[in-house]
């Protein structure tokens, strides 16, 4: 019998990657996803938020003088720290 996961995260960098180990190694494996980020912003937007924060993405933008935008350019590419570099490209990968 295949062991189960359930695995949160599962369209980001770390969650599809650890999906493909998982099913790799003979694991059956249900994720769960939203289909975009933007619906944060949406929903903050929709109810007149005048700061939003993103918590998890500041190693992707950084600090930014002003609004945060799904348009906003990142800095992991150029960063010195392997998270920070590995993490912009998956997201690079996952998105075009």
């Amino acid at each position: 019998m295949a062991k189960t996961a359930f695995v949160t995260g599962g369209t980001g960098f770390i969650g599809i990657n650890l999906i493909q180990l998982l099913v790799s190694e003979g694991w059956d494996v249900t994720a769960l996803h939203r289909p975009t980020s933007n619906i944060m912003i949406d929903a903050t937007a929709k109810k007149g938020v005048e700061t939003f924060i993103h918590t998890s993405s500041i190693s992707a933008w950084r600090r930014v003088k002003g609004v945060v935008t799904e348009d906003t350019p990142q800095a992991g590419k150029d960063s010195w720290i392997n998270y920070e570099r590995s993490k912009h490209l998956g997201e690079l990968d996952y998105r075009f």
